[in-house]
Protein backbone atom coordinates (compact mmCIF):
# COMPACT_ATOMS: atom_id res chain seq x y z
CA UNK A 1 0.00 0.00 0.00
CA UNK A 2 2.90 2.22 0.63
CA UNK A 3 4.89 1.57 -1.81
CA UNK A 4 4.73 4.91 -3.97
CA UNK A 5 5.94 6.94 -0.67
CA UNK A 6 9.22 8.21 -1.02
CA UNK A 7 9.04 9.37 -4.04
CA UNK A 8 9.37 13.00 -4.91
CA UNK A 9 7.48 15.70 -7.43
CA UNK A 10 10.26 14.64 -10.22
CA UNK A 11 8.48 11.73 -10.08
CA UNK A 12 4.96 10.84 -11.06
CA UNK A 13 2.95 9.78 -7.53
CA UNK A 14 -0.62 8.63 -8.19
CA UNK A 15 -2.52 10.06 -5.22
CA UNK A 16 -4.75 7.44 -3.34
CA UNK A 17 -6.25 9.85 -0.59
CA UNK A 18 -6.16 13.43 -2.59
CA UNK A 19 -7.73 12.36 -5.79
CA UNK A 20 -9.26 15.10 -7.08
CA UNK A 21 -6.71 18.12 -8.59
CA UNK A 22 -8.87 20.83 -7.78
CA UNK A 23 -9.20 19.53 -4.25
CA UNK A 24 -5.50 19.69 -4.03
CA UNK A 25 -5.26 23.07 -4.98
CA UNK A 26 -7.22 23.83 -2.72
CA UNK A 27 -5.20 22.36 0.25
CA UNK A 28 -2.20 24.45 -1.06
CA UNK A 29 -3.73 27.29 -1.55
CA UNK A 30 -5.46 27.71 1.78
CA UNK A 31 -1.76 26.20 3.05
CA UNK A 32 -0.24 29.43 1.41
CA UNK A 33 -2.45 31.58 2.78
CA UNK A 34 -2.45 30.97 6.12
CA UNK A 35 1.35 31.06 6.18
CA UNK A 36 1.15 34.32 4.80
CA UNK A 37 -0.60 35.18 7.48
CA UNK A 38 1.49 33.64 10.07
CA UNK A 39 4.39 35.30 8.80
CA UNK A 40 2.77 39.05 8.42
CA UNK A 41 1.47 38.55 11.63
CA UNK A 42 4.47 37.48 13.58
CA UNK A 43 2.40 34.35 14.83
CA UNK A 44 4.77 32.98 17.58
CA UNK A 45 2.14 30.22 18.68
CA UNK A 46 0.24 28.29 16.50
CA UNK A 47 -2.51 26.51 18.55
CA UNK A 48 -4.72 23.82 16.42
CA UNK A 49 -7.90 22.24 17.87
CA UNK A 50 -8.12 18.43 17.10
CA UNK A 51 -9.39 16.60 15.13
CA UNK A 52 -9.97 18.41 11.98
CA UNK A 53 -7.34 20.82 12.34
CA UNK A 54 -4.51 18.94 13.03
CA UNK A 55 -3.39 17.80 9.70
CA UNK A 56 -3.06 21.79 9.13
CA UNK A 57 0.58 21.45 10.70
CA UNK A 58 1.94 18.78 8.00
CA UNK A 59 1.16 21.19 5.37
CA UNK A 60 2.36 24.16 7.04
CA UNK A 61 5.48 23.16 8.53
CA UNK A 62 6.28 21.87 5.08
CA UNK A 63 5.43 25.49 3.46
CA UNK A 64 7.42 27.40 5.78
CA UNK A 65 10.43 24.93 5.40
CA UNK A 66 10.75 25.38 1.63
CA UNK A 67 9.49 29.00 1.36
CA UNK A 68 10.45 30.80 4.69
CA UNK A 69 12.77 28.46 6.32
CA UNK A 70 13.79 31.72 8.45
CA UNK A 71 10.66 30.97 10.20
CA UNK A 72 12.24 28.89 13.36
CA UNK A 73 10.40 30.49 16.11
CA UNK A 74 6.97 28.63 15.05
CA UNK A 75 5.73 26.86 18.11
CA UNK A 76 2.62 24.33 17.40
CA UNK A 77 0.48 22.85 19.86
CA UNK A 78 -2.50 20.92 19.59
CA UNK A 79 -6.00 20.95 22.03
CA UNK A 80 -8.56 18.93 22.29
CA UNK A 81 -12.19 21.11 22.82
CA UNK A 82 -14.02 18.43 24.66
CA UNK A 83 -11.96 19.53 27.35
CA UNK A 84 -12.35 22.92 27.85
CA UNK A 85 -16.23 22.24 28.48
CA UNK A 86 -16.78 23.46 31.77
CA UNK A 87 -19.85 22.56 34.20
CA UNK A 88 -20.87 26.07 34.04
CA UNK A 89 -20.96 26.10 29.86
CA UNK A 90 -24.70 26.63 29.58
CA UNK A 91 -24.67 24.56 26.01
CA UNK A 92 -27.79 22.85 24.88
CA UNK A 93 -27.28 18.93 24.24
CA UNK A 94 -26.19 19.06 20.83
CA UNK A 95 -23.55 21.22 20.60
CA UNK A 96 -22.16 19.27 23.89
CA UNK A 97 -22.37 16.56 21.91
CA UNK A 98 -20.99 17.85 18.89
CA UNK A 99 -17.41 19.35 21.18
CA UNK A 100 -17.76 16.06 23.31
CA UNK A 101 -17.47 13.64 20.18
CA UNK A 102 -20.32 11.18 19.14
CA UNK A 103 -20.07 8.56 22.54
CA UNK A 104 -21.24 11.47 24.52
CA UNK A 105 -23.89 10.43 27.17
CA UNK A 106 -25.29 13.56 29.29
CA UNK A 107 -25.67 10.75 32.00
CA UNK A 108 -22.59 9.75 32.09
CA UNK A 109 -19.66 12.10 31.30
CA UNK A 110 -18.25 14.08 34.13
CA UNK A 111 -17.80 17.88 33.22
CA UNK A 112 -14.82 19.78 34.99
CA UNK A 113 -15.88 22.68 36.62
CA UNK A 114 -13.95 25.81 34.54
CA UNK A 115 -11.21 25.92 37.82
CA UNK A 116 -10.22 22.78 37.06
CA UNK A 117 -9.57 23.03 33.31
CA UNK A 118 -7.60 26.03 34.16
CA UNK A 119 -5.81 24.31 36.65
CA UNK A 120 -4.79 21.38 33.95
CA UNK A 121 -4.04 23.57 31.31
CA UNK A 122 -1.43 25.38 33.31
CA UNK A 123 -0.16 21.71 34.33
CA UNK A 124 -0.50 20.52 30.73
CA UNK A 125 0.84 23.81 28.64
CA UNK A 126 3.65 24.99 30.53
CA UNK A 127 5.98 25.68 27.52
CA UNK A 128 3.46 27.64 26.00
CA UNK A 129 2.61 29.25 29.37
CA UNK A 130 5.96 30.36 29.53
CA UNK A 131 5.80 31.98 26.21
CA UNK A 132 2.16 33.36 26.67
CA UNK A 133 2.99 36.98 25.55
CA UNK A 134 3.96 35.71 21.63
CA UNK A 135 1.42 36.64 18.97
CA UNK A 136 -0.86 33.41 19.30
CA UNK A 137 -3.60 32.24 16.69
CA UNK A 138 -6.07 29.55 17.94
CA UNK A 139 -6.70 27.78 14.90
CA UNK A 140 -10.08 25.52 13.67
CA UNK A 141 -10.80 24.50 10.34
CA UNK A 142 -14.60 24.93 10.41
CA UNK A 143 -16.76 27.08 12.74
CA UNK A 144 -20.55 27.21 12.73
CA UNK A 145 -21.79 28.56 15.68
CA UNK A 146 -18.78 30.19 16.82
CA UNK A 147 -19.26 27.69 20.16
CA UNK A 148 -16.44 25.14 20.19
CA UNK A 149 -13.87 28.79 19.46
CA UNK A 150 -15.21 30.37 22.68
CA UNK A 151 -15.25 27.61 24.81
CA UNK A 152 -12.03 27.08 24.16
CA UNK A 153 -10.95 30.49 24.37
CA UNK A 154 -12.70 31.47 27.51
CA UNK A 155 -10.12 29.71 29.37
CA UNK A 156 -7.13 30.42 27.37
CA UNK A 157 -7.59 34.39 27.64
CA UNK A 158 -7.27 33.63 31.44
CA UNK A 159 -3.35 33.06 30.73
CA UNK A 160 -2.80 34.28 26.93
CA UNK A 161 -3.10 38.33 26.36
CA UNK A 162 -3.30 38.24 22.63
CA UNK A 163 -5.12 35.66 20.66
CA UNK A 164 -6.37 35.94 17.35
CA UNK A 165 -8.75 33.17 16.07
CA UNK A 166 -8.49 31.95 12.56
CA UNK A 167 -11.20 29.42 10.57
CA UNK A 168 -10.77 27.74 7.37
CA UNK A 169 -14.39 26.49 6.74
CA UNK A 170 -16.52 30.04 7.85
CA UNK A 171 -20.24 28.86 7.82
CA UNK A 172 -21.21 30.92 9.96
CA UNK A 173 -25.28 29.47 11.33
CA UNK A 174 -26.43 32.73 13.73
CA UNK A 175 -24.76 35.41 15.69
CA UNK A 176 -21.49 34.41 15.82
CA UNK A 177 -20.64 35.83 19.17
CA UNK A 178 -16.36 35.37 18.56
CA UNK A 179 -14.13 37.55 16.68
CA UNK A 180 -12.52 35.64 13.60
CA UNK A 181 -9.38 37.45 12.56
CA UNK A 182 -8.93 34.93 9.59
CA UNK A 183 -10.88 33.06 7.42
CA UNK A 184 -10.92 31.22 3.70
CA UNK A 185 -14.87 30.68 3.29
CA UNK A 186 -14.07 30.87 -0.38
CA UNK A 187 -11.44 28.48 -0.59
CA UNK A 188 -12.23 25.78 1.80
CA UNK A 189 -15.48 24.91 1.63
CA UNK A 190 -15.81 21.72 4.11
CA UNK A 191 -15.26 20.79 7.50
CA UNK A 192 -12.59 18.26 6.74
CA UNK A 193 -10.35 19.70 3.34
CA UNK A 194 -7.52 17.67 4.72
CA UNK A 195 -9.31 14.29 5.26
CA UNK A 196 -9.48 12.82 8.56
CA UNK A 197 -6.71 10.46 9.89
CA UNK A 198 -7.92 9.20 13.08
CA UNK A 199 -4.97 9.11 15.62
CA UNK A 200 -6.36 10.87 18.31
CA UNK A 201 -10.14 11.03 19.71
CA UNK A 202 -11.68 13.31 22.21
CA UNK A 203 -12.07 10.74 24.59
CA UNK A 204 -13.19 7.27 25.86
CA UNK A 205 -14.02 7.30 29.06
CA UNK A 206 -16.28 9.42 31.21
CA UNK A 207 -14.06 12.49 31.37
CA UNK A 208 -12.59 14.70 28.90
CA UNK A 209 -9.04 15.86 28.98
CA UNK A 210 -7.65 18.91 27.45
CA UNK A 211 -5.26 17.00 25.03
CA UNK A 212 -6.94 14.28 22.60
CA UNK A 213 -6.34 10.43 23.14
CA UNK A 214 -3.78 8.75 21.18
CA UNK A 215 -4.91 6.23 18.85
CA UNK A 216 -2.84 3.95 16.54
CA UNK A 217 -5.85 1.82 14.57
CA UNK A 218 -4.79 3.89 11.48
CA UNK A 219 -1.18 4.76 11.19
CA UNK A 220 -1.04 3.47 7.16
CA UNK A 221 -4.28 5.83 6.62
CA UNK A 222 -1.93 8.54 8.32
CA UNK A 223 0.87 7.87 6.61
CA UNK A 224 -0.81 8.38 3.46
CA UNK A 225 -2.34 11.31 4.55
CA UNK A 226 0.71 13.17 5.50
CA UNK A 227 2.92 12.23 2.67
CA UNK A 228 0.17 13.34 0.27
CA UNK A 229 -0.33 16.26 2.26
CA UNK A 230 3.56 17.50 1.83
CA UNK A 231 3.68 15.97 -1.62
CA UNK A 232 0.98 18.47 -2.92
CA UNK A 233 3.18 21.47 -0.90
CA UNK A 234 5.71 20.16 -2.30
CA UNK A 235 4.40 20.14 -5.95
CA UNK A 236 2.62 23.26 -6.20
CA UNK A 237 5.49 25.11 -5.24
CA UNK A 238 7.80 23.63 -7.69
CA UNK A 239 4.73 24.05 -10.49
CA UNK A 240 4.10 27.63 -9.99
CA UNK A 241 7.21 28.70 -8.89
CA UNK A 242 5.81 30.69 -5.65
Amino acid sequence: MLENLGKTPHQSYEYKHFINPKEREKIFNAIKLLSEYIIKNDIYNLILIDNAARLVYVGLKEYLKLKYPEKTDLKIYFINPAGFVAKENNLNENIKQSILGTVYDKKDILLKSREEISQEFQNTYTELLENKYGNTLLFDVCSHTGTTIKTVKEILSKFIPNIKVGIFHFDPQGDMDVKIDFSLKNICTNCFPFGNENLTCKGRGNTRNIYSEPLDTFKNKSKIIRFELKHIIQEEIEKNNV
